[in-house]
């Protein structure tokens, strides 16, 4: 009587041990679920400074070519205002950077052009005018970020907006970008099914735990069969909980072997093969919670995760396994990578800017012993400008790029670099570079049609090598730049391209 006493009080114990563990996790639950709206909030500010600061870098490399001397500073604001008003992202490419005077005047806007160079104050646009007020306000307040309602995507929807705000102290202008509210909302949900999965995940976890412990208690009593096939039963649904879990995940027992993993885990296995061992790299590291990233190679190509560690410790504080949560972060990664490629890239052309081709000097990857660099300028081209006006001189530039490229192998460097001044570095020999030119130069033996007219355009070039005059890559420019100007000259003199070897 007394056993049989001991035995229904210890399954009541259990059972009580239960419903509290439940009741704590859904407290738990409901309070992140409170706090989200804030998280993605602040998360949503991050995002737009990590863009912000993209943009912001490409606006001082720009100041820095006007201080300099390369350009003027009207020119320079002209190629800001251009950069701002053409540079679109997100998801769908339709959110976009704007500027602001310290003084109320709107310098660039893509939606908004026809209010671009009036003060907000001037402007018959309620909206627009008290948007202008609280950026104003938040930026001499010195906030982060300013909240207004604004035009969605310039139409005449409303819809209120958080945009992360900074001051470009050079010439006094607010730069600026932002989410709308249906973004920001889109994101609380997801956020929200974010939580709510990590919160079946851990309640998972913990259900396993307990439904192990319960199993040693069980085994021992007359009832084994019965409650082991019951047991067994509550296993498989936690199982089909855990599959039904998107993200991978996988349990690592106190050998650091796996233990438990699910369906997501199991397919990503099967396409990228074996992750253990990436994993236990990091298990060593891990504390109570770790977060890392990861890179794997897929037949798809390189996806990236984060990895998230828990560790698990009895009442001793002794380990007893770690739960790993694969969390894929590939879209924000590819976001990241292309703002950083754009910061190497010519606007108007699309090739490569001297941005790149510093950071090219700088690793100098092998080009070999037999190498060569070509300089290339159009002739006459600031006339052509001064007859046609400067967007008939861009379109131009444009339609010479595009020869350029098809005219060069695809491991051959291309770069634009300055104005209507272009250097190629190729991997062959003199030769080779010299055919570059002439076929170059048939291909613009034909007018080119821009716009509806026939231009002809000729060029001028300079041409150096590895074998003949050294393989330090800026001495070879430099001998490139002097005999194109060499070759100017020469045209000046003779009315007709030339090119020096």
């Amino acid at each position: 009587m007394q056993r049989k006493l001991m035995k229904y009080s210890a399954e009541i114990l259990l059972v009580l041990i239960g419903v509290t563990v439940l009741h704590l996790s859904l407290i738990a639950n409901l309070h992140l679920f409170k706090s989200v709206e804030t998280i993605v909030k602040n998360s949503i500010i991050d995002q737009a400074h990590l863009a912000l600061n993209v943009a912001v870098d490409n606006i001082e490399k720009i100041y820095q070519k006007y201080l300099a001397g390369d350009i003027n500073e009207q020119t320079a604001q002209r190629l800001v205002r251009e950069y701002v008003e053409t540079s679109f992202f997100g998801p769908e490419n339709l959110d976009y950077f704007w500027i602001l005077s310290t003084d109320g005047v709107l310098i660039a806007h893509p939606y908004e052009k026809e209010y671009v160079g009036l003060h907000y104050m001037k402007v018959d646009d309620e909206i627009l005018r008290t948007a202008a007020e609280s950026i104003l306000k938040a930026a001499r307040s010195g906030m982060r970020y300013a909240e207004y309602s604004f035009y969605k995507y310039g139409s005449r929807e409303t819809e209120s907006k958080i945009s992360a705000i900074t001051i470009f102290e050079p010439w006094g202008w607010i730069v600026g970008t932002g989410f709308y509210r249906t973004s920001i909302l889109e994101q609380v949900k997801k956020a929200r099914k974010e939580v709510q999965k990590s919160f079946y995940l851990v309640f998972a976890i913990i259900l396993v735990i307990y439904s192990s412990f319960v199993f040693q208690y069980i085994k021992n009593n007359v009832e084994r069969t019965k409650m082991l096939k019951q047991l067994s039963f509550e296993r498989d649904i936690l199982k089909k909980l855990i599959n039904s879990i998107p993200e991978p995940v996988a349990l690592f027992g106190r050998s650091k072997q796996i233990e438990v993993y699910n369906q997501s885990y199991e397919r990503l296995v099967l396409e990228v093969g074996d992750l253990s061992q990436n994993i236990l790299a990091e298990l060593s590291k891990a504390a109570e919670e770790f977060n890392k990233e990861l890179t794997v190679k897929t037949s798809s190509g390189t996806r990236w995760f984060r990895l998230e560690i828990k560790r698990i410790s009895d009442y001793e504080n002794t380990y007893e396994g770690s739960i790993v949560v694969m969390h894929d972060i590939t879209d924000q990664k590819l976001q990241i990578l292309f703002w950083q490629d754009k910061a190497y890239q010519d606007p108007l052309t699309g090739v490569a800017n001297r941005n790149l081709l510093d950071n090219f000097i700088e690793k100098f990857p092998d080009l070999g012993d037999n190498f060569s660099i070509i300089m290339l300028d159009l002739d006459n081209f600031k006339q052509l400008n001064d007859e046609y006006g400067h967007p008939f001189g861009d379109e131009v530039l444009k339609a010479f790029t595009k020869i350029l490229r098809n005219s060069i192998r695809k491991d051959e460097f291309l770069i634009r670099y300055g104005g209507d001044e272009f250097l190629i570095i190729t991997k062959q020999g003199k030769s080779a570079a010299i055919s570059i030119v002439e076929r170059l130069q048939e291909r613009l033996d034909q007018p080119l049609e821009v716009e509806g007219k026939n231009i002809k355009i000729t060029f001028s070039s300079g041409i150096s090598n590895s074998l003949e005059d050294g393989n330090k890559i800026l001495e070879l420019i430099k001998i490139a730049d002097e005999r194109l100007y060499e070759a100017k000259k020469s045209r000046n003199k003779n009315n007709k391209s030339t090119n020096q070897y």
